[in-house]
């Protein structure tokens, strides 16, 4: 990991060779496709509380990076414009999510590197992570009951779960 004024910047998804004879160009249509993933995915976690700076940068060792401050709620998703692989829409996709995922656990991430961890630091972290997921994921799954039963008047369309959901 690299300081980055003050914040720590985590490289991810490695290039998949160091062969500069085969340099491929992100282009701004990518871009473009990157930064709506991202957007997409920010959305889907809930992690509308973090400052997030997306930008296209000619990093030459990784084709996305995340960097972030937990203090200031600061962070960046980057997708690089060099790469040694042709870019895919799928590739461009699973980038973003990967990038997100690992803002979504930078906490956890930053908590572990102190090395002096308390109990209530642990929970802490990991409930802020199972809030998020129940918020999102668990909810998504339980909102509506999808009645399949054809029976008409179903008393299960509703599940009940928003009573523990926070607001």
């Amino acid at each position: 990991m690299d300081k980055i004024k003050g914040m720590v910047k985590i490289k991810e998804i490695k290039k998949v060779s160091n062969d500069d004879s085969k340099e491929y160009e992100a282009t701004g249509e990518h871009f473009d496709t990157f930064k709506k993933e991202v957007e997409y995915w920010i959305q889907y976690f809930g992690m509308i509380d973090w400052e997030l700076h997306i930008e296209n940068t000619e990093e030459e060792d990784a084709l996305g990076t995340c960097y972030g401050s937990i203090e200031h709620k600061l962070a960046g998703i980057n997708l690089s414009s060099v790469w040694d692989e042709e870019p895919t829409e799928i590739r461009i996709k699973q980038i973003a999510f990967h990038e997100v995922t690992e803002l979504f656990l930078y906490p956890l991430r930053m908590i572990m590197y102190e090395r002096i961890v308390t109990e209530k630091e642990i929970e802490n972290a990991i409930h802020t992570v199972i809030r998020t997921l129940e918020n999102t994921v668990f909810k998504d799954k339980y909102k509506k009951h999808k009645c399949q039963c054809n029976s008409g008047g179903c008393k299960n369309e509703e599940t009940g779960f928003e009573k523990y959901m926070l607001q």
